[in-house]
């Protein structure tokens, strides 16, 4: 009687227990490929990655010695990636746009954030959050993104 009542219980912990583990694992995972799409993407421009931040499905990295900006984002099949070389920029801005929220007790909705950097001739726009491919969901965009302004 008290061995089937271990078994029983052992197998209702094991069932709690392993769903929860393999998704710690694929989330590891996860953030191992994109930190090294991050490093691939610099070693392609013979630079090195000083300083990183990570965020779902996104990476952003730093080269102090080529003073680059590299950025890379893998979203279900879908990598994509860009290299900014930061002397060629003379600003940066923090943009995000807001939408009327659906229901009247609410504010406003954030559908984007992105830093704008300007040059002489051109402006590249590095996303950190965009509600239609990340959901409704912002955890640390916002903060990372002030971070990478500054």
């Amino acid at each position: 009687m008290v061995s089937e009542s271990v078994i029983i219980g052992l197998s209702v912990l094991l069932t709690c227990i392993v769903p929860v583990v393999i998704l710690k694992i694929g989330s590891v995972m996860k953030r191992k490929r994109i930190l090294r799409l991050l490093k691939v993407v610099a070693e392609q421009n013979n630079a090195t990655i000083d300083v990183y931040d990570q965020w779902n499905c996104s990476a952003i990295g730093f080269c102090s010695k080529q003073n680059r900006l590299f950025w890379t984002r893998a979203k279900k099949k879908e990598i994509t990636g860009k290299t900014v070389d930061l002397r060629l920029f003379y600003r940066c801005i923090l943009k995000t746009d807001n939408v009327k929220a659906a229901h009247e007790n609410d504010d406003r909705k954030l559908i984007s954030v992105l830093l704008e950097l300007t040059g002489n001739n051109n402006i590249e726009h590095i996303c950190f959050y965009n509600a239609e491919n990340d959901g409704d969901l912002i955890n640390d965009e916002l903060s990372l993104a002030e971070k990478w302004c500054s």
